[in-house]
């Protein structure tokens, strides 16, 4: 579905990358977003929260501690893998795609196995008895009817360790 087809009647932004329609039965979301593939699973990453992407070889990444870091600029951000987010053991990936997202002023690294482009999608909840998942902030059901899961970058952005965003100071 296109927020910029002609029915788009009571269709109201929310901001640059989602848009709100509202009718008479329901009110439906739609939301600008990167569909990933990591582990087999389609995930739709929001664009609105991605600063940068790059391929990357296996000779692109650093290990620190068993961990895995990508030098981004002048930083060196975590690298969050879909295997912790399923809670199967994480394997390092020989390559990929790095997404540099950006939540609540903390910068990490997304690392997925690839890209199928940006769409915009509708947004769905999770159902109460699948509960929540960190990380997870609903599913969308994509055109060739499977399941895209939505992430949710300030959940992303929790599973990892780090300091927090330093306090600003009033002089």
């Amino acid at each position: 579905m296109n927020a910029t087809d002609e029915n788009t009647e009571g269709a109201e932004p929310i901001d640059d990358d989602r848009m709100e329609i509202v009718n008479e039965m329901h009110t439906v979301s739609i939301l600008r977003s990167f569909l990933i593939v990591a582990d087999g699973e389609i995930y739709a990453l929001p664009v609105a929260n991605v600063l940068e992407s790059a391929r990357i070889g296996q000779d692109e990444d650093d290990g620190m501690n068993h961990a895995l870091f990508y030098r981004w600029k002048d930083e060196v951000l975590p690298i969050l893998d879909f295997a912790a987010l399923a809670g199967r053991p994480v394997l390092r990936r020989q390559s990929g795609i790095i997404f540099v997202i950006q939540a609540d002023n903390r910068r990490r690294a997304l690392l997925a196995d690839e890209a199928i482009g940006i769409r915009e999608i509708v947004v769905e909840g999770l159902d109460s008895i699948a509960g929540s998942a960190v990380g997870i902030s609903g599913v969308s059901t994509l055109d060739d009817g499977r399941v895209a899961f939505i992430l949710d970058p300030r959940g992303l952005v929790a599973l990892s360790l780090g300091p927090a965003p330093a306090a600003s100071q009033r002089g």
